[in-house]
């Protein structure tokens, strides 16, 4: 998503959370289920020159997805992040741990078939994280607020 896309998802270090922790925005959330978001299970990465991405998700089990993400360039590590999904009620909740520290949480605002949209209106950037399977195969993170956005496609790694 992330990197995040993304499996924050992410990415890595364009994607860079505050180091401060914000809460879920209030708005209402979605209702969804862990099985909405079993299309990120996998390794994902996207590799464009000397930079590497990549997300790594678990299944999904007991209500939860953990995941990893990290960018590299020329070989050497630029960001990482830790994130997981989870169930919380009769909805989902994306949790964002840049560097592993600081948590920050974003709530599912809209889901589709291969598509799950997580917003936060308090954080600084990114307030929404989009994740979406394509038709050809590939993840398409992004994320997006204050009039910016990113994106970053992914493929699955073998």
């Amino acid at each position: 998503m992330a990197h995040w896309l993304s499996l924050g998802a992410l990415a890595l270090a364009s994607l860079s959370l505050c180091a401060c922790t914000a809460p879920a925005a209030p708005a209402p959330q979605a209702p969804g289920h862990i099985g909405d978001a079993a299309f990120l299970a996998g390794v994902w990465r996207e590799v464009q020159g000397e930079s590497r991405v990549e997300e790594f998700w678990t299944g999904p089990a007991g209500g939860l997805m953990l995941g990893a993400g990290r960018e590299l360039a020329g070989g050497k590590l630029e960001f990482f992040e830790h994130m997981r999904i989870e169930e919380r009620g009769s909805s989902l909740v994306y949790v964002a741990l840049p560097f592993g520290q600081n948590a920050t949480e974003f709530a599912l605002v809209s889901r589709g078939p291969q598509e799950v949209v997580f917003a936060n209106e308090a954080h600084d950037y990114p307030k929404r994280i989009t994740y979406r399977l394509a038709e050809d195969g590939t993840l398409l993170a992004r994320v997006e607020g204050d009039g910016r956005a990113e994106e970053w496609r992914y493929t699955r790694a073998q």
